[in-house]
């Protein structure tokens, strides 16, 4: 199973809910699965950011390879689940990218609720660890439907 968590620019959000959910799997369903992030508005190349990169490393997720990606339809087919992290990154790939429109979901949206995950970029540690929380909650919730 493919997986594209998507956020605006790559740096936050969407690389701690991949590199959580990698770390969530067990190791003998990681074959199983193909998890990647992307932003809708990422430059190319920028490291994960400092807050994200410590809070992971909290708990043992080593992401300081990470760089970001901008998301394309090269990197999903139509077998992909691509979930993002707010309703605006949703609507924006359904706009630029219709055949995906059966294929993208807000990661609210697919576990059964409805929000948006707080964007802690240009925030505290602290605003960061609250984002991270909510996601992982959330990861935990995505794991049990796949």
């Amino acid at each position: 199973m493919k997986i594209i968590f998507v956020c605006t620019g790559n740096t936050c959000r969407s690389p701690m809910a991949e590199y959580l959910f990698k770390h969530l799997i067990p190791q003998e369903k990681k074959e199983s699965f193909e998890i990647i992030s992307s932003g809708i508005n990422a430059y190319s190349k920028m490291p994960i950011s400092n807050h994200a990169k410590a809070l992971l490393k909290e708990k043992n997720i080593d992401a300081s390879s990470h760089y970001s990606t901008l998301f394309s339809p090269k990197l999903a087919d139509s077998d992909t689940l691509i979930l993002t992290m707010t309703r605006a990154h949703k609507d924006a790939i359904v706009r630029l990218y219709p055949e995906f429109s059966l294929s993208v979901y807000t990661l609210f949206e697919y576990v059964g609720e409805g929000s948006d995950i707080i964007d802690p970029f240009g925030g505290s540690l602290e605003t960061y660890r609250a984002c991270m929380l909510q996601i992982e909650a959330l990861l935990n919730k995505l794991y049990l439907k796949t």
